[in-house]
């Protein structure tokens, strides 16, 4: 059993793939390590860029080979599945690595620390042509271990080319992981943060790149609500798959989940009212004059919510 798995996710990453496989080959890694590289059955002409470097490199590289397209999620389920180390690291085909002892460095931190879950640190981001130049990640001033509400409550500061997880503390994958959820990477974060906590490292050693293919940063209000909306489905399971141990938790970050949501929509959307619907569920201390609003309106007639106004 090898030390250590690179869990190397992709799918029609032709422009960005050979860098990324590039990124992890450089590394100085004194350990054993297999790169488990999973192609989604692109159509871009990635499958044969990644045939071409296990080719090239077999004794490292080993392809977890998908018959037909099964979507990012059950893509990342079955990589994940299929690595043997007893750490993994995450990298998708269009993100890289920076610095060539990153590995290095985590196993050895890793390997003193085994209280902790995995290990994540800071990224760069890169704006390909066409995405705006506005940097949307958290990130942090200083290094330090944080637990689950740590990151529910500044959720956004872990990026999947940064993080090496310890294998032995990911449980199996609910049985509600399906095409449902798209932000598969939040929801591994969850169930590792579950179980212990976590270290991220203020250093930047790679590149999260930003393109208009990313499924996270889209330019267009519909698919960014069918985003935050899958992170709320998320949240829901995993609270009832945890038994609403972290139901706190859950349910701040699902709280500004819905309010994102209610300030990026038009009240007269259904995605409005589905926010809306959600946040008066949770029934928020702090945001308690949304609730009153929205069953007045529902169920309260307008003549007599008059009335009762002029009399009081």
């Amino acid at each position: 059993m090898p030390k250590l798995s690179v869990c190397f996710i992709t799918y029609n990453h032709a422009n960005f793939v050979r860098q990324a496989l590039d990124s992890v080959l450089m590394q100085q890694c004194s350990y054993d390590m297999e790169i488990v590289v999973s192609d989604d059955c692109s159509t871009d002409g990635t499958a044969e860029i990644v045939k071409e470097y296990a080719a090239k490199h077999s004794d490292k590289i080993r392809l977890n080979v998908l018959e037909k397209n099964v979507g990012m999620t059950l893509n990342w389920v079955s990589s994940m599945n299929a690595c043997t180390g007893e750490y993994i690291a995450l990298l998708e085909g269009d993100d890289y690595w920076t610095d060539e002892n990153k590995l290095q460095r985590q196993v050895e931190f890793l390997d003193k620390h085994p209280e902790l879950s995995f290990a994540a640190h800071d990224v760069a981001p890169v704006f390909e042509p066409g995405m705006a130049q506005k940097d949307g990640l958290l990130h942090l001033a200083e290094s330090g271990t944080f637990t689950l509400h740590d990151y529910l409550g500044r959720a956004g500061f872990v990026q999947t080319g940064t993080v090496m997880l310890r294998r032995s503390m990911m449980p199996p994958f609910p049985e509600w992981t399906d095409a449902r959820v798209k932000c598969i990477d939040f929801l591994v974060y969850l169930l590792l943060a579950s179980r212990a906590p976590f270290y991220y490292e203020a250093v930047v050693r790679s590149v999260y790149r930003l393109h208009t293919g990313g499924i996270s940063h889209v330019n267009w209000r519909t698919k960014q609500n069918a985003f935050e909306f899958d992170m709320v489905y998320v949240l829901n399971q995993f609270n009832e798959h945890t038994r609403g141990k972290f139901k706190r938790e859950t349910s701040d970050r699902l709280e500004v989940l819905y309010l994102r949501l209610l300030k990026g929509n038009a009240p007269d959307t259904e995605a409005y009212q589905r926010a809306l619907r959600g946040i008066v569920f949770l029934r928020p201390a702090k945001h308690i004059d949304l609730v009153k609003g929205y069953l007045i309106n529902q169920f309260v007639p307008a003549k007599i919510y008059n009335l009762y106004r002029k009399l009081f």
